[in-house]
């Protein structure tokens, strides 16, 4: 009777409570998973999400199981402190598991900044040195050996592999270059700035020939000659037209009109660079030189200015050393300087112009292009545990009946189970099965003592049980082996018990059971 209610209580319980699903959590910042990895269940692995993430893949490597991979795709945008979780198939007891997480992420704004200063200069670079956007836009060789470059040009590429050409073939660059449209205004900006740097050596040696003429004329050899003066005017006119005979006999004259010098309050500065125009790709530096050419060009209107109100001029005048031919032809002199002087500097705002096309059009394509941080990660971890929870998923407890009937009894009893592989009592049997993890080894005692016809226990006056059991289902369990208990001698005269046994029958109930039985009490009542 007992037997027969505890097998229906097992199966009314078998099921009936399905477990909460294990969770595993683990830091990015680390390389291994420090806790055990649970066996023969499905489980949850999860972390916090790197900001700005896009999508997650966790792949399995290597061990007995086979390789698999799980994607997580978050509902965008992921912000700070949000989760991620992958949903992890079942893997074997007792197994070191290796597992590579990657991810895409969108960059930090200033991470952003950092990467398109160095794709900037890279593209910058190799369209200066290598073949032509036109070129990697029309042949898929050219496109892969550009693509090549920008991936080693770029610093910190494996810490912030960001450039998207990682990502795509070079055909398919190619083809997005091409969609995109801007070969054509890059190729035409550089023919633009190089038809512009061939003819400007030819306005700059006409600036530069206007300023020799204009210090070898009689009036600013005149002015040069005569003694100095305190009146700031006066100094500043003497100053100039000393400066142009000195230009005269040496190449700073030329240096002015290319920009790399200026006279500045008439006076002269140190060469800001030597570099030749067909060297200067820069905005900056070109600016720097118009604002050169526009200072000098002031400081000549300056002088021009003040050269023929100077009471340095009246002097010479009333001694004879200034003529009206000489006014007029200095007068014609600094028109014709300031006329080429005009003509330089429109040269050079076209040339900063198409500079400036060029360089913005390749601001522009990285611009077009998405920035995003490609990061993996090797984790590694470990279904197998401490000795303590390897001891606990091969053995359980159990609460049952047995029956002996050499002793014409029916004993409750406690009994533990020693499984020959590991089992996961959170796993239903039938989704792990095995005869390993059905039979185990039962050692036990009877729960109330052995009291009969010459008949007692063994250890507290209780008998010791020691047989097979082999699991029906999640709880219930059949088992048999014999029970060990002391008997009288056969002679009835003999006042002697010795160690006997029998064989016994089975059925009993894990002893987890209890906690659901007492769920269901609690329940019900």
């Amino acid at each position: 009777m007992l037997a027969s209610m505890l097998l229906l209580a097992a199966t009314a319980l078998a099921d009936a409570t399905p477990s909460a699903v294990t969770r595993v959590t683990f830091d990015l910042n680390s390389t291994a998973i420090d806790v055990t990895l649970p066996f023969d269940e499905e489980f949850i692995l999860e972390g916090t999400a790197p900001e700005g993430v896009r999508s997650m893949e966790l792949k399995r490597r290597g061990g007995n199981g086979a390789e698999w991979s799980r994607e997580w795709n978050p509902k965008l945008p992921v912000k700070k402190g949000d989760k991620f979780q992958f949903w992890v198939p079942a893997l074997a007891p007792d197994e070191t598991q290796t597992f590579v997480l990657s991810w895409i992420r969108d960059l930090t704004a200033d991470e952003k900044a950092t990467f398109r200063t160095k794709a900037v200069a890279t593209l910058d670079r190799q369209l200066r040195d290598g073949e032509s956007l036109s070129e990697v836009t029309r042949n898929v060789q050219s496109a892969a050996r550009f693509m090549e470059v920008l991936r080693a040009s770029i610093p910190d590429r494996e810490k912030v592999s960001k450039w998207p050409p990682a990502l795509e073939s070079p055909e398919s660059f190619r083809q997005r270059l091409e969609q995109l449209s801007v070969a054509a205004r890059i190729d035409d900006a550089v023919q633009n700035r190089q038809a512009i740097v061939t003819l400007f050596p030819s306005a700059a040696a006409r600036l530069s020939k206007a300023l020799q003429e204009l210090g070898k004329s009689r009036g600013i050899q005149a002015i040069a000659a005569s003694p100095d003066s305190t009146n700031s005017v006066d100094k500043g006119v003497l100053d100039y037209a000393r400066w142009l005979l000195v230009g005269v006999r040496s190449d700073e004259i030329g240096a002015v009109a290319d920009g790399r010098v200026r006279v500045g309050e008439l006076n002269v500065t140190a060469p800001a660079t030597t570099q030749g125009l067909a060297e200067v790709w820069s905005v900056d530096s070109l600016a720097s030189r118009i604002g050169n050419l526009a200072w000098s060009e002031a400081s000549l209107r300056k002088f021009e200015n003040g050269v023929f109100v100077s009471p340095r001029l009246e002097k010479l005048r009333a001694r004879g050393g200034w003529s009206k031919d000489d006014e007029a032809d200095l007068r014609a002199r600094l028109a014709a300087v300031n006329g080429e002087f005009r003509n330089v500097l429109g040269t050079l705002e076209q040339l900063r112009a198409a500079v400036a096309e060029r360089n913005g059009v390749i601001v522009g394509l990285v611009e077009k292009f998405e920035v995003l941080d490609l990061s993996q990660l090797t984790l590694h971890g470990s279904t197998t545990g401490t000795f303590e929870t390897r001891a606990k998923s091969r053995t359980s407890t159990d609460l049952g009946v047995l029956s002996c009937p050499n002793i014409d009894q029916v004993f409750p009893y406690f009994g533990v189970n020693f499984y020959w592989a590991p089992v996961n009592k959170r796993v239903p049997l039938r989704q792990h099965d095995g005869l390993g993890k059905r039979l185990a080894l039962t050692v036990g005692l009877t729960a109330t003592k052995v009291a009969g016809d010459r008949v007692s226990g063994v250890i507290g006056e209780r008998a010791v049980l020691v047989g097979l059991g082999f699991r029906l289902t999640d709880i219930a369990r059949l088992s048999g082996g014999y029970l060990v208990f002391r008997a009288g001698d056969r002679n009835p005269y003999v006042n002697q018990t010795h160690i006997r046994s029998s064989f016994y029958g089975a059925v009993s109930l894990d002893n987890d059971v209890r906690s659901i039985l007492g769920k269901i009490v609690d329940t019900l009542f």
